[in-house]
């Protein structure tokens, strides 16, 4: 909720079940409260597609990538998310060294969604910090979310015993 009130846009919190992402906790911006967002949590949507999953899949090794998404159909989503395997593995090596994941929406024209994994104990991404919304496309707005997502996930991390100096290859 505090992260919604300071970016102005919806702030949710998800986890990744295999190629999809279950969104569990969501405070929705004052400006969505009578949109298709009211459903929520216990949403799903395909990893590959969202901010959040992104954030979540940018760890996971090559080969549990080659598994997980073995079979999938990558051409069932409209651009700009992933059209293949190959196409989603540039994209998270991207994802990956920037530490956050800026997304266009592949399902509401003009979102932006900004995410960032939160971390365990052992420096697992567990869950995804995002926030989304129309405002988010002006390069000063996202910025100042992108860092507001990055100190939300860092503090729910730290909340979960991550420390960064224990685990600096997560930095």
């Amino acid at each position: 909720a505090r992260l919604c009130e300071r970016t102005g846009v919806t702030a949710q919190l998800a986890v990744r079940d295999r190629t999809s992402m279950l969104y569990i906790v969501r405070a929705i911006s004052p400006d969505r409260q009578q949109g298709a967002e009211r459903g929520l949590p216990n949403a799903r949507h395909e990893a590959h597609a969202v901010a959040s999953g992104r954030a979540l899949l940018f760890d996971v090794p090559e080969q549990q990538l080659d598994d997980l998404y073995r079979d999938f159909t990558f051409m069932d989503f409209a651009p700009p998310a992933a059209q293949t395997l190959d196409e989603l593995k540039a994209q998270l090596g991207g994802d990956r060294k920037q530490g956050y994941v800026v997304c266009r929406s592949v399902f509401t024209k003009g979102v932006t969604s900004i995410a960032a994994p939160v971390r365990n104990r052992e420096g697992t991404a567990v869950a995804a910090v995002t926030v989304s919304g129309m405002t988010l496309s002006q390069p000063e707005q996202e910025q100042a979310a992108r860092d507001q997502v990055l100190e939300a996930a860092a503090l729910i991390s730290v909340g979960l015993g991550f420390h960064r100096r224990d685990n600096a290859q997560h930095e």
